[in-house]
C-alpha cells in the first residue's frame, strides 16, 4: 500500500488553508458586517439576514448532491475533481469580493435583495469548488493512518486559517474597511488553492462503474452508518455555525469588548483546537476513533453548557472566563476536526467493499447539503433571536455607532440551542459500528 508524500499531505493542507478562509470569514463576520454597517440602527436587520443567509443556504444544499454525482462521474484527462477546481475558483472569488460591497446607500430593501442574490450564488459556487477538494482525502490517502496523517495536517492549516479569520480579518476590517480587506483574502486563497491542480488523482477510480443520480441518493440513504454519520455531523455543524456567528456578539454584547478586540478571547479557541490536534491523532491511533471522536464532542460541549456563567460575572471575571470558554470548546473543535472527515473515508471504503461502487463526491455533497439546511436553521433562528433581543444603538468614545443587544440573546443560542444539538450528536453517534471506524 502506498503512502502519501510530504509534498501532497502539504498542498492538500494548503487547499484546506485557502477554504478555510473564506469559510471563517463568511461564518465568522458576515452576519455582524451587514448589522453593523449596512442595516446599522434597523431592527428587522436581523430577521431580514437570517431569511436571506437560509435561502442561500438551502439553495447550496440543493445544489451540493448535484456537484457530487457529477462529480464522481466525470471523465477526463485532467481527472474527476480538478475541473470543477479549474471551473469554479474566479467565479467564487468574484462573488466573495461583491458580498463585502453591497450597495449601502441604496437603502434597506435594495441592499436585502443583493444579499439574497449574492449569497445563493456564493454559496453554489463554494459547493461546486469545495464538494471535489474534500472528495479528494479517500483517494489520496488510502490507509488510516495516512488519513489521520493528512487530517491532522489539513486541519493545523485550517486552524490557522480560522485563526486569521476571526482574530486578524477584525484588525483589517476597521484599519482598511471591509472591501480592501475582502481583495487581500481573495489574493491568499488563490494562491493557496491552485497548488491542488498538481495533486495527481488516481486512474483507477475513473475505471469504475458509474452511478446515476437518482441511484446514488437512493444507495447513500440506506446505507445505516451514514445516516447515523449524518445527524452526528448536521447536528455539530449547526452547533459551530451558532458558536461561529454569535461569538462576535457574546464578546461585544456580553463580555463587553470592542469588535477590534474580539482576538483576546477567539484567539484562545484557535489555541486549544491547534495544541490538542496531535494528541487527538496519537488517541485515534492508540485507542480508536470512535471512542476518541466521542471524547472530542464532550470536550466541545460542556463549556456551551456553562456559558449561562457569563451572565452572573462580571468584569475581568468574565474575560477570564471567556478565556476558559475558548480553550476547552477549541480542545474539542480540533478533534472533531481531524477525525470527522477520515470517518466518511472509512465509509466510502466499506461502502466499495460490499457494492464495488466509489462515489467519494456523493457522500461529501450529501452530508454537505444536509449540513447546510441544518445551517440555514440555525441561521434564521439567529435573525430571529437577534432581532428579538435588539435593544438600540450606541455611540461609543470615537463616535462610532453600533447595535446593541440584550446579552440573554447570544447566551440563549450557545448554552441553549447549540448546547442542545451537540447532546444530539452524541447521541446519534453512540451507535456508529466501530469496526467501520477500525477496517482501513
Amino acid at each position: 500500500m502506498e503512502k502519501i508524500s510530504i509534498r501532497t499531505k502539504l498542498i492538500y493542507s494548503l487547499g484546506n488553508f485557502g477554504i478555510s478562509i473564506i469559510n471563517g470569514t463568511f461564518l465568522s463576520y458576515i452576519l455582524y458586517f451587514y448589522l453593523d454597517q449596512a442595516f446599522i440602527g434597523f431592527a428587522a436587520g436581523g430577521l431580514i439576514m437570517g431569511i436571506a443567509l437560509a435561502i442561500g443556504r438551502i439553495v447550496d444544499a440543493i445544489f451540493n448532491p448535484i456537484v457530487g454525482s457529477k462529480s464522481d462521474n466525470y471523465r477526463s484527462r485532467f481527472g474527476r475533481r480538478k475541473p470543477f477546481i479549474i471551473m469554479g475558483i474566479i467565479p467564487l472569488i468574484i462573488l466573495y469580493i461583491l458580498l463585502w460591497t453591497p450597495p449601502i446607500g441604496l437603502g434597506s430593501t435594495v441592499i436585502s435583495i443583493y444579499v439574497l442574490i449574492i449569497i445563493s450564488i456564493f454559496d453554489a459556487m463554494f459547493t461546486f469548488l469545495v464538494v471535489p477538494v474534500y472528495a479528494l482525502l479517500p483517494e489520496i490517502a488510502i490507509s488510516s493512518e495516512d488519513r489521520l496523517s493528512v487530517s491532522m495536517y489539513s486541519n493545523i492549516f485550517a486552524v490557522l486559517a480560522t485563526v486569521i479569520s476571526v482574530t486578524v480579518a477584525p484588525i483589517l476590517y476597521e484599519g482598511l474597511g471591509y472591501p480592501f480587506s475582502a481583495i487581500i483574502f481573495s489574493i491568499i486563497i488563490v494562491l493557496t488553492i491552485l497548488p491542488l491542480l498538481s495533486i495527481k488523482e488516481n486512474p483507477e477510480y475513473q475505471e469504475i462503474e458509474k452511478t446515476s443520480f437518482k441511484e446514488a441518493l437512493k444507495i447513500s440513504f440506506q446505507n445505516p452508518p451514514y445516516q447515523l454519520f449524518l445527524i452526528n455531523k448536521t447536528a455539530i455543524e449547526f452547533a459551530f455555525r451558532i458558536l461561529s456567528a454569535i461569538l462576535p456578539f457574546l464578546i461585544v454584547s456580553v463580555i463587553g469588548l470592542k469588535l477590534s478586540e474580539v482576538f483576546i478571547i477567539s484567539a484562545f479557541l484557535f489555541v486549544g483546537a491547534f495544541s490538542s490536534i496531535i494528541l487527538w491523532e496519537k488517541l485515534s491511533i492508540k485507542y480508536g476513533k470512535k471512542i476518541t471522536y466521542i471524547l472530542t464532542m464532550i470536550f466541545f460541549t460542556i463549556p456551551l453548557g456553562l456559558s449561562w456563567f457569563f451572565l452572573i460575572l462580571f468584569g475581568l471575571a468574565k474575560i477570564i472566563f471567556g478565556i476558559f470558554f475558548a480553550v476547552f470548546g477549541g480542545i474539542g473543535m480540533g478533534g472533531i476536526w481531524i477525525i470527522s472527515p477520515v470517518l466518511i473515508a472509512d465509509i466510502i471504503d466499506d461502502e466499495e467493499k460490499r457494492t464495488g461502487l466509489r462515489r467519494e463526491s456523493m457522500y461529501y455533497s450529501m452530508q454537505e447539503m444536509l449540513e447546510k439546511l441544518a445551517i440555514s436553521g440555525a441561521i434564521g433562528l439567529e435573525g430571529a433571536i437577534l432581532s428579538f433581543f435588539w435593544i438600540g444603538i450606541i455611540i461609543d468614545e470615537s463616535w462610532n455607532i453600533a447595535n446593541t443587544y440584550n446579552p440573554l440573546g447570544p447566551i440563549l443560542m450557545i448554552g441553549g440551542i447549540a448546547f442542545a444539538a451537540m447532546l444530539i450528536a452524541l447521541i446519534s453517534f453512540a451507535k456508529f459500528p466501530k469496526q467501520i471506524c477500525n477496517n482501513s
